[in-house]
């Protein structure tokens, strides 16, 4: 079993997680959390509460802005202080393909690296460059 927790600066996690339930039309479980980077002690508090109902087997799954945010800076204190970020797949840059993934493969994908090449795969798919600026240059 997987927790996935949509984290970031200001409202990116629930925005995240809206747009993508938005565009692709897939819910949320309950195991699926969205917090608001705005405020580090509700961050560390939501974090801390997550990880109350993880099991011994359960990984947890961050979809980030940036992995040095404030707010991925409080949630990974919280998973230090428990000695769970051995039990923590980080995914930094997320993007609506990136969180489709993630939230599609999340039971379906048993192996925690096959599942992390997965939400990768995807994310970078989502990345496209345009503009006739681009090809000036190459």
């Amino acid at each position: 079993m997987r927790k996935l927790i949509f984290l970031g600066e200001g409202s990116f996690g629930p925005a995240l997680l809206a747009s993508t339930v938005s565009i692709t039309g897939i819910e949320p479980d309950e195991d699926t959390f969205a917090l608001d980077g705005s405020n580090p002690q509700q961050v560390r508090q939501a974090v801390d509460s997550i990880c109350n109902a993880v099991h011994r087997k359960d990984s947890l799954v961050i979809l980030c802005d940036f992995s040095m945010s404030k707010a991925m800076e409080e949630a990974w204190l919280v998973l230090e202080k428990r000695s769970m970020i051995h039990r923590m797949i980080l995914i930094s840059g997320a993007n609506v393909p990136c969180a489709a993934a993630a939230m599609t493969f999340k039971e379906e994908i048993a192996d925690d690296a096959q599942y992390a090449r997965s939400i990768l795969s995807e994310g970078k798919s989502g990345i496209s460059v345009l503009g006739t600026a681009v090809h000036a240059t190459n």
